[in-house]
């Protein structure tokens, strides 16, 4: 039965070649959108320990607007000591955001989204050129605001720092101690403050200017990404407790809350994101290779249908039904396995081509390591040989059933 398989292969090559590029077409489309899935989210979850590191943990205090009657919840030296009590915890620090400034360069005005003051800022981004701004007349531009300079910037520069103060516009002139490194996220995914948009002064700027402290970020390290939910949980409940005290204390207004984040959070939430783009396009592939399938059912009708006389002569020499039925659906299997086969290669050229337009059009810059997935090459074999069966069943149930003596009787 195997040489007549391979024999009626043989025979319809060009029908055969067909049925498996339409199968292997169809497999390595699924594949490489699936590689691509997987390889964007290794890019991204590099992108976030790069520039930020997967230890990070992030709380904003939310500021209460004028026309809003809530209890400030401001960050005190109190928290910032808590904070470093905790198990697992290795560096904490404040953060004060300043909104409304705008940074002159040159004749150029760039304006900030914030700029945002706090020590050891080198311990929680990457400098590309430079360190951390240490006297109140220093600062440090985002890799965002660098690329917008007029020119590339350099260590020494001297710009000028427009702020609100009292309602008035200031100027303060600021040395550039350094920069930002680029990121390799095409989106600006990053928890302020450190969106690439961001310029950073030291706490010393505040005294200096007589801006009044309220800071309202708190930023902390842990020793490991596996410690950072513990640490998050901690966090929350002693600011819950608090507010709830500065609540009791004064009964009848709400007290403002806070937004707390981890890299690992946005690393997840990314991840997600990911899937469920992949899950839809997959759905496409799966959609494609289901019209593929229909195709090679079609062919194999034809197929059936051309060879009634040898099938009529099989079963009258004495081939049962089941051994015909099998005939069929083992040489449609077949075909459909050796396309499973080809399928990675057809995958590889896939994930090439979406590489090229994801970093051509979508995400410049991004690097999509091509990651092997094993798994995932049993499961294309497995649906090569379902392809197989539900496209070639109905033929083969067909030529199955045919009556000998009415199909030789035209012979």
């Amino acid at each position: 039965m195997t040489a007549l398989m391979w024999s009626n292969i043989l025979a319809n090559r060009w029908r055969s070649v067909l049925i498996i590029l339409i199968t292997a077409l169809g497999l390595g489309g699924v594949l490489a959108i699936v590689t691509v899935a997987e390889g964007t989210k290794e890019a991204l979850l590099r992108g976030l320990a790069s520039s930020q590191g997967l230890d990070l943990l992030f709380f904003q205090v939310q500021q209460p607007r004028a026309a809003e009657d809530k209890i400030p919840l401001e960050l005190t030296v109190e928290d910032l000591q808590y904070a470093l009590t905790l198990p697992g915890v290795r560096l904490a620090t404040r953060g004060q955001p300043l909104g409304g400034a705008a940074l002159l360069a040159s004749v150029e005005v760039l304006p900030l989204r914030r700029l945002v003051a706090m020590e050891h800022l080198d311990a929680w981004i990457a400098l590309e050129q430079g360190g951390a701004p240490q006297a109140p007349d220093e600062i440090v531009l985002g890799a965002a605001l660098a690329q917008r300079m007029p020119g590339s910037p350099r260590l020494g520069q001297i710009v000028n720092l427009i702020y609100p103060q009292g309602g008035q516009p200031r100027s303060v002139a600021l040395r550039v101690v350094g920069w930002q490194s680029s990121s390799t996220l095409p989106l600006n995914l990053q928890d302020p403050p450190f969106a690439e948009s961001d310029a950073w002064v030291s706490p010393s700027f505040l005294k200096a200017q007589g801006i009044e402290e309220n800071y309202a970020y708190l930023f902390v390290k842990v020793e490991s990404p596996r410690q950072v939910e513990a640490v998050l949980e901690s966090l929350r409940t002693y600011f819950y407790q608090k507010g709830l005290e500065k609540a009791q204390r004064q009964p009848g207004r709400v007290v403002a809350g806070y937004g707390a984040r981890s890299v690992v959070q946005i690393a997840k939430a990314l991840s997600q994101a990911v899937d469920r783009i992949a899950f839809f396009v997959g759905l496409i592939g799966l959609l494609a290779l289901g019209i593929g399938v229909l195709g090679i059912a079609g062919l194999m009708s034809f197929t059936v249908r051309e060879r009634m006389p040898e099938i009529g002569i099989m079963r009258a020499v004495g081939a049962t039904r089941g051994q015909v039925l099998w005939l069929i659906l083992g040489e449609t299997v077949l075909l459909c396995l050796i396309g499973a086969v080809l399928a990675p290669l057809a995958g590889l050229v896939g994930f090439f081509m979406l590489y090229r337009v994801l970093t051509l059009f979508i995400a410049p810059g991004l690097e999509i390591p091509l990651i092997l997935l094993p798994q995932w090459y049993v499961a294309i074999l497995a649906m090569g040989a379902l392809a197989g069966l539900f496209s070639s069943y109905l033929p083969a149930r067909y030529a199955a059933r045919v009556d000998p003596v009415i199909v030789l009787r035209y012979e």
